[in-house]
């Protein structure tokens, strides 16, 4: 055995491109990445398009429980003037779509059977309603 491979080592130079901080051997972090606690990291401002068209997905989104007749049309004017402004609005405009046709159905059908239940209700004899033999 020779003397210079009992000796103790210095330690081994990581290589050029190795990242300094963290756990060892970690990877270097991918281009462009700022960290979390960075004061210089700032959000950057949402643009008057996409503002709206977040607006048009919620009211789509909520009309389809709540008060869809009124939110639907609303989400689609809404999708509109931010697609006016280059902003990409498609699923509240999709969404208001969907929530204004099922309300307009809806009501339609609830009309419907409204007037069927009440003409039957008003125009029809006593006797007819239980099919005429019970009270004879």
């Amino acid at each position: 055995m020779s003397a210079s491979n009992s000796a103790p080592q210095e330690h081994a130079q990581p290589h050029p491109g190795a990242y300094s901080g963290g756990y060892p051997g970690a990877p270097p972090p991918y281009p462009g990445f700022i960290d979390p606690g960075y004061a210089g990291s700032v959000p950057r401002e949402r643009t008057p398009g996409e503002h709206l068209a977040q607006q048009a997905m919620i009211l789509g989104a909520v009309g389809l429980f709540a008060a869809g007749i009124i939110l639907g049309p609303l989400a689609i004017y809404y999708a509109r003037k931010a697609e006016k402004l280059n902003a990409p609005a498609t699923a509240g405009k999709v969404l208001g779509w969907i929530t204004t046709i099922l309300n307009v159905t809806g009501l339609a059908l609830f009309l419907y059977f409204s007037w069927v239940v009440l003409d039957f209700i008003l125009y029809s004899e006593p006797n007819d309603v239980w099919g005429g033999g019970l009270a004879t």
